[in-house]
């Protein structure tokens, strides 16, 4: 009777306990988790930091990356990405707005398995130009960079919220007109990087499988 009571038990544990691959996820006490094998993507909104903080003159930036990419273990993620990003440039005093949309490949690589995860980031890849030409401004795109490091947070939901900053540096040259304060216009060639810290807010985005549904 002893041996048939505790046999039930094992039985509705077994059927009532998480099933969970180690290889697939990191698992912590309150059933949040981290993926760490598998497809996952990201939507994020990116700022100026000195926009955040507010300061007097700031340029403004605003960036919306996606990114679809792979997590191969639980230190290596690699994406594919891309963003409408706007930056507003100066040239000797005075401020134009440019517009990108790039491509670019994505890398991260995780420094723990806590479950607040710290990782360093970096991305390569082209902005393209994602605005017409107007009487007043004509910019081209160029290669960009951005590199930086985050924290991914554990979460018991398929979304994760991500927070991150990053140094990005944007290529881009062409032709700006200005009218001065006494009406007359003034045209400037430019060949500049455009450089920013960039703070990003954002949530990734998993499928869990068969063997990721918690009870």
């Amino acid at each position: 009777m002893v041996l048939r009571f505790w046999c039930s038990l094992l039985f509705i544990y077994s059927i009532t306990s998480k099933h969970v691959h180690s290889q697939d996820i990191l698992l912590y006490d309150n059933d949040k988790y981290h993926v760490t094998r598998g497809t996952f993507w990201d939507l994020s909104l990116g700022m100026n930091t000195a926009n955040l903080l507010d300061e007097e003159d700031a340029r403004v930036s605003t960036h919306l990356p996606f990114l679809y990419g792979y997590h191969f273990n639980s230190k290596y993620a690699l994406a594919l990405g891309t963003s409408f990003e706007f930056n507003q440039a100066q040239i000797s005093g005075f401020t134009f707005d440019t517009q990108f949309v790039p491509l670019f490949v994505y890398g991260r690589y995780y420094l723990s398995k806590y479950r607040k995860r710290p990782f360093v980031y970096g991305r390569i890849g082209y902005g393209f130009r994602g605005d017409d030409s107007t009487f007043a401004n004509d910019h081209e795109g160029g290669i960009q960079y951005q590199g930086g490091f985050g924290v991914h947070f554990a979460s018991r939901k398929k979304g994760r919220f991500m927070i991150s900053l990053g140094y990005h540096l944007q290529k881009t040259n062409g032709t700006e007109r200005f009218i001065d304060l006494f009406g007359n216009e003034i045209s400037t060639v430019f060949n500049i990087w455009i450089r920013r810290w960039i703070v990003q807010f954002g949530f990734e985005f998993t499928k869990k499988r068969k063997s990721h549904q918690l009870k």
